[in-house]
Order: structure tokens, then C-alpha cells, then sequence
């Protein structure tokens, strides 16, 4: 597999879990497979194509539909969300390797 969703962190990702998180959440927002592409930019039927088709999304596209649907990225890849705390969090940890690190080891002891 290539692209963004091949091997993350020992974990293989699967597309049909992914699959299935994105058809939750499109069941849940409420919106057509349609209105929701197009809100996204893509064409009309690329959900569709993701979900039926088993197309692979792009990042990109992906990420917009989750915009459109309300729901993280995160969620939809992993099955979990990640609180704006948390997120503030590993931005600020981001490019401080050594922080990063002590703060391992506080939290492993």
C-alpha cells in the first residue's frame, strides 16, 4: 500500500475501518454522499467512490470531507479523537525533540 495509509506507528491502517468511521459520520451528519463531496470540492460523486468503489482517498480530499462532516481526521484514520488540548500539546512538543523526550520519561516512571 502507498501513500498516507500504508504502515503508521506499527499499526497497519485499515481502509475498511476508515470506511466504515466516514460512512458513520456521513450517516450522522445527515448529508447525501453528493452534498457532501461537492461541499468539499470534489466532484459529485468521490465519496461514493471512496465508499462504495473502495477507491483510496488522498489526504487532502479526505481531510475536506471530514471538515464538511464536522468530524477529525484523526477519529476517521485512527478511531479516535484527540481533544484541542492535546493537539495544543503535540504542536508545541512538535519541533522540541528534547521536551518531548523528558516528557516521555515523566510520564512512562
Amino acid at each position: 500500500m502507498k501513500g498516507p495509509f500504508r504502515n503508521m506507528s506499527n499499526n497497519r491502517l485499515s481502509l475498511d475501518q476508515v470506511r466504515e468511521r466516514l460512512q458513520k459520520s456521513l450517516d450522522k451528519s445527515g448529508k447525501s454522499m453528493r452534498t457532501t463531496s461537492i461541499e468539499a470540492g470534489a466532484g459529485a460523486g468521490y465519496l461514493h467512490s471512496l465508499l462504495k468503489d473502495k477507491k483510496e482517498p488522498g489526504i487532502c480530499r479526505l481531510a475536506a470531507i471530514c471538515d464538511v462532516l464536522d468530524v477529525s481526521l484523526t477519529y476517521v484514520l485512527h478511531g479516535y479523537d484527540v481533544s484541542p488540548e492535546t493537539e495544543a500539546i503535540m504542536n508545541l512538543l512538535e519541533g522540541k525533540p528534547a521536551k518531548r523526550e523528558s516528557i516521555l520519561n515523566i510520564l512512562t516512571d
